[in-house]
């Protein structure tokens, strides 16, 4: 029967189609709402008298119960105890059963929350009042038996109640108010990124700005007088700097050819310190030796190889004899003293740079279009995440079930305008 008017009900607004922004849509579907339950508010309220009348009539029935006698009144103690204990919780848990039935079903909330606290409710009066019933059963057969007749009824015109409502599509009202939250809750969202997204693209341009404008004042620092005067300063530094290396390389050569017998001498002398000195490092060395002890140094190794003292080959021994000879006073002060010119020259050099203000400024400039690159670079990946968010922040599949929601509910074919 019910499924029958549920069909004639669609039947009336079969194939209708409506349209309605997303905007509207909390209030169109609230209309709906009203809508529906006006036009089931005359059978809504026939359940709703029947529902009083059996609630009354229970309540007659458990007052029955409460006054029945027992037939039998020979039985033992402890099953008479019994029977009024189970009696008394049974009589005021179904008691307070109907009287907390509230049945004000002028309005669909209500009628709502009176078919989930009804079945809330019977749930938890049938566990409650299982055993008590069982055992009623065995003296008070026939009162009980009223009594749950009663509440049997109830359920069914309770369920005849949701079959109305489901029959106008109130039942799927609170889904598709669901549905309508969760679209306007993603929409206001989307809202929230487009704004972030306006504001992150131009503090990212603001950025890009400052950065191209940064690198012109680096280009235009790279033109001055000054900075061409750094330049030049730089080259000429780095070429003492070569010059400076390829006089050590050259020492270093030399030195290398003698670290064999220098090796073998250095456990003979007394100054270690020295030989070892002119092994690791014989430019450092050199600088050093304001004395030029090592001069003193190679002649004693000289001696020491004649004499076979310190025993080497012959081919190596003419080798090192050689570069002793090489490695005269004269050619000692001479290579010392161009040394230590270059050394000065690179120093002057070196004072010239650090005081040359052009190159604080290009080094500020530098350090500072270094952390705005860093910092439109962290912008830019701001951007593309909340791009990325407002992607998949998406409606459209809510909106498909909104659709077969509204459908099912009022046989309305719904368009949602943007």
């Amino acid at each position: 029967m019910f499924k029958r008017l549920k069909s004639l009900f669609l039947k009336k607004e079969e194939d209708i189609e409506e349209t309605v922004t997303i905007e509207g849509l909390s209030q169109w579907i609230a209309g709906k709402k009203r809508k529906g339950f006006e036009s089931s508010l005359s059978k809504i309220r026939q359940k709703r008298q029947a529902i009083v009348e059996i609630i009354k009539s229970t309540k007659n029935d458990i007052s029955l119960l409460e006054a029945a006698e027992l037939k039998n009144k020979k039985i033992p103690k402890r099953e008479m105890q019994l029977m009024h204990g189970n009696r008394d919780s049974y009589i005021k848990k179904t008691r307070d059963f109907l009287k907390n039935l509230d049945t004000d079903l002028d309005d669909l909330d209500a009628a709502e929350d009176f078919l989930k606290r009804f079945s809330q409710q019977l749930d938890l009066l049938n566990k409650s009042n299982n055993k008590s019933y069982y055992v009623l059963q065995e003296f008070f057969a026939n009162e009980t038996s009223k009594i749950a007749r009663g509440i049997k009824s109830l359920e069914e015109k309770t369920a005849e109640l949701r079959e109305i409502l489901s029959g106008s599509g109130m039942d799927r009202i609170g889904r598709i108010n669901e549905i309508i939250d969760k679209i306007n809750s993603r929409l206001s969202y989307k809202e929230e990124l487009s704004r972030q997204h306006e504001s992150q693209k131009k503090a990212l341009e603001q950025k890009r700005s400052q950065m191209q404008r940064m690198k012109g004042q680096i280009e235009e620092l790279k033109k001055s007088r000054e900075y061409l005067d750094f330049e030049n300063l730089k080259k000429e530094r780095e070429a003492v700097i070569s010059d400076i290396r390829k006089e050590e390389d050259t020492l270093s050569r030399m030195f290398s050819s003698l670290e064999t017998g220098l090796k073998k001498y250095e456990r003979m002398t007394l100054d270690m310190k020295t030989v070892n000195s002119y092994l690791k490092g014989p430019a450092y060395a050199l600088l050093d030796d304001n004395g030029l002890l090592i001069l003193k140094i190679l002649e004693n190794l000289k001696k020491n190889i004649k004499d076979g003292t310190i025993s080497m080959k012959d081919r190596k021994k003419e080798k090192t004899f050689e570069m002793i000879d090489r490695l005269s006073s004269d050619f000692l002060d001479d290579f010392r003293t161009r040394l230590l010119k270059l050394r000065d020259t690179k120093r002057t050099k070196d004072e010239k740079m650090a005081k040359n203000k052009v190159m604080h400024d290009y080094n500020e400039f530098d350090y500072n279009l270094s952390h705005l690159k860093q910092k439109v670079e962290a912008a830019e990946d701001d951007l593309k995440r909340t791009e990325r968010a407002f992607e998949k922040t998406e409606i459209a599949s809510l909106e498909k079930e909104l659709k077969s929601q509204v459908r099912e509910a009022f046989g309305i074919r719904l368009t949602i305008a943007s």
